[in-house]
């Protein structure tokens, strides 16, 4: 069964990454985690995969397919980057838009995803995450490496994500991954991503 995120789960993942303030042994230990069957052998996964969070009285966790065999890679990755996460990113960028009108191109300012805060400036104004070690995270071969680039990618991050594209994209890579690509180029992450980071990296030079 494709895993596929529902706005519940998105809320119980930010729920419990917040939690792990409490937890520093479980984020310590997951962060030590080299690859996912490190992360599926910790008591920290099962906590992790049972978690509630109050909502309205009522406690809610993720949907009975995230503890489905064919998805535990997928639930152990999500676990493992997350826990990676030091804060929440505010990064934003401008970008030329048709205004109301459509009359003309207005600047607007829009939460920098992941793969754009990728591109942005770093030290000596290059990009954070260059564009060969980029290549190298778009062309991840299996869950392993890509789990080992994307725990680089935060890293060069400083930890710093915007949380819900971290989430919103590992799950879609996950997917592609297993099931292939959708037909329409434009549904593709590696089309997105790409587009996120050189435009954003062609935003910084122009600048």
């Amino acid at each position: 069964m494709i895993l596929r995120l529902k706005e519940k789960d998105l809320s119980v993942l930010v729920d419990w990454w917040q939690s792990l303030d409490g937890d520093r042994r479980s984020r310590a230990r997951l962060r030590r985690a080299t690859s996912l069957d490190d992360i599926l052998l910790q008591e920290a996964f099962f906590r992790f995969l049972s978690y509630r969070m109050e909502v309205n009285g009522k406690q809610i966790g993720l949907g009975a397919e995230w503890s489905q065999a064919d998805n535990l890679h997928a639930a152990a990755l999500i676990c493992g980057l997350l826990a990676r996460v030091k804060g929440r990113s505010t990064d934003t960028i401008k970008s030329e838009q048709l205004n109301n009108n459509k009359d003309g191109l207005e600047k607007k300012e829009k939460q920098a995803t992941f793969a754009a805060q990728l591109a942005m400036p770093g030290k000596g104004e290059r990009p954070l995450m260059n564009e060969l070690r980029f290549q190298r995270l778009q062309k991840s071969h299996d869950l392993e490496e890509f789990f080992l680039q994307m725990c680089r990618a935060i890293d060069l991050l400083s930890g710093i994500v915007h949380l819900e594209s971290l989430i919103e994209d590992t799950l879609h890579w996950h997917q592609e991954h297993y099931y292939g690509a959708d037909k329409n180029p434009r549904r593709r992450l590696a089309v997105r991503w790409a587009t996120d980071y050189f435009s954003t990296l062609n935003h910084f030079k122009l600048a």
